[in-house]
């Protein structure tokens, strides 16, 4: 078991480096979803240092040590594509969101009706995609804000908080930064991540439960209005 809890949590990392690409899908692939799940929970609900005590620290350690593991090589290795391939790596990512789209449209059922909504929302994330993705490096505060955006994003389907990045024109930035191990200015991003994760869960997962359909035509709606501006 521990050696499955390795392996997919080094490939949640991995995946969830690539814009429009899910963590979330391979955990639910790999058997780990659940447990999860089942300890943000935990820690959202904690009232004491019993409840501290009783964290599944096993999964915690394991988890958190192969995803960050996973995250630093495959953003070591899009760093050094990005520094000499900078407009062919943003067509292929392009490439990843538009399959991931198409893909998530089959298996979720959406209807004909959905593509509407998707037109819709896809319109100003176009426009506002053409403001935001290049103006370079955000002071801190705005980092804070982007990380917790990227922290709602991990729990929602279909979309990753490299998408979010890529969207606010910060995955360069956050990738190099990663590669060289600047914590400083990781700091803000990884702070906001967590608050995201760990605040907006019980609220995104109730949303999710109640209004399914529709979210994940939003949500596909701004996949498909970033693309445009990576090609």
């Amino acid at each position: 078991m521990n050696l499955k809890l390795f392996l997919v949590s080094f490939l949640v990392g991995v995946v969830d480096s690539l814009p429009g690409v899910s963590g979330g899908t391979v955990a639910f692939v790999g058997g780990i979803y659940e447990r999860l799940l089942t300890t943000l929970n935990n820690i959202i609900q904690t009232r004491s240092v019993a409840d501290i005590i009783a964290y599944d620290w096993e999964f915690i350690s394991i988890f958190g040590t192969m995803v960050l593991l996973g995250v630093y090589v495959m953003f070591s290795f899009l760093s050094v594509l990005l520094s000499l391939f900078s407009h062919e790596v943003y067509l292929v990512f392009a490439l990843i969101i538009l399959c991931c789209v198409c893909y998530i449209f089959y298996t979720e059922g959406l209807s004909y009706g959905h593509c509407f909504v998707m037109l819709i929302v896809s319109l100003p994330v176009y426009f506002l995609s053409q403001l935001i993705f290049h103006i370079g490096e955000l002071p801190f505060y705005a980092q804070l804000v982007v990380g917790i955006i990227c922290g709602i994003a991990m729990l929602l389907p279909g979309i990753s908080g490299s998408f979010v990045l890529l969207m606010f024109g910060q995955y360069e930035f956050v990738s190099a930064a990663v590669k060289r191990l600047d914590l400083f200015y990781l700091l803000p991003f990884s702070f906001g991540f967590m608050l995201g994760v760990l605040l907006c869960s019980h609220v995104v997962s109730i949303f999710l439960r109640k209004n399914r359909m529709m979210i994940i035509s939003v949500l596909l709606g701004i996949m498909v209005g970033t693309v445009p501006v990576l090609t």
